[in-house]
């Protein structure tokens, strides 16, 4: 019959273990590898938040830029002097006023007594995240009698 032998212990010792370096990562390394990950996403999502942001302002302004351009090109002349009016577009509110156009002195360019030109200036404001935003357009336009 056979004897039982007690199983073997493996021991290495501290030379033998040197002869075979240990595989894989310590958790310090994975953890230092986790906080560089998450800052660089961290400051990934910043910038794509800012960038969306600014996408969103720059159609904002896209859209204010055409509205005032409209106002103006309706505007082509004025029938009255110091013309006024004003409306709502959607989120966008819009004014439009004329005053005489000055020379190079405090005196109007006139003709017969009336001011031929007239500054013309269209503004734009809407609310952007609890901020207003403006924006102004400015013309020189005749004066003319109201075509009938």
């Amino acid at each position: 019959m056979r004897r039982k032998t007690a199983p073997q212990r493996l021991v290495i010792s501290p030379s033998k273990a040197m002869a075979y370096p240990l595989l894989g990562f310590s958790l310090i390394e994975v953890l230092v590898a986790l906080v560089i990950l998450s800052v660089s996403l961290g400051a990934l999502y910043g910038a794509a938040t800012r960038a969306m942001t600014n996408a969103r302002v720059a159609h904002e302004y896209a859209i204010a830029v055409v509205l005032a351009e409209s106002i103006l090109d309706q505007h082509r002349y004025v029938t009255t002097a110091q013309f006024e009016a004003s409306g709502v577009w959607g989120e966008y509110a819009w004014a439009v006023r004329s005053w005489p156009v000055t020379a190079e002195g405090p005196e109007e360019v006139t003709v017969q007594g009336l001011s031929v030109l007239q500054n013309l200036e269209a503004s734009v404001t809407w609310v952007d995240s609890d901020q207003g935003r403006t924006i102004d357009l400015m013309t020189v336009v005749p004066l003319r009698a109201n075509p009938e």
